[in-house]
């Protein structure tokens, strides 16, 4: 559900005419920049987004102990970040 969360934020960045970040995390601080997220959120998805990026560029560093504790520890913010990006009105 991750990539969701920065698929839906590109998507919502180019929507709203917004220069495109170089960064996946940027995405979601042009966003709050814009006001079109809640302060905070940004910082809110920064160790998602990280550890997005850790599976995909070290997944053979990667415990699966820790990918299960991610999934259930961040699960509720995954699904309340993905819903605030899909409030976004369109432009």
């Amino acid at each position: 559900m991750n990539p969701a969360l920065i698929d839906v934020a590109g998507h919502k960045v180019a929507e709203h005419a917004a220069q495109t970040p170089r960064t996946s995390h940027a995405l979601f601080e042009a966003l709050e920049e814009r006001k079109l997220l809640p302060s905070g959120t940004a910082k809110r998805v920064g160790p998602i987004v990280g550890f997005r990026n850790r599976i995909v560029h070290l997944y053979d560093r990667v415990e699966p102990r820790r990918v299960f504790e991610i999934l259930v520890g961040h699960r509720r913010d995954i699904a309340e970040i993905l819903d605030l990006l899909l409030a976004i009105p369109p432009a």
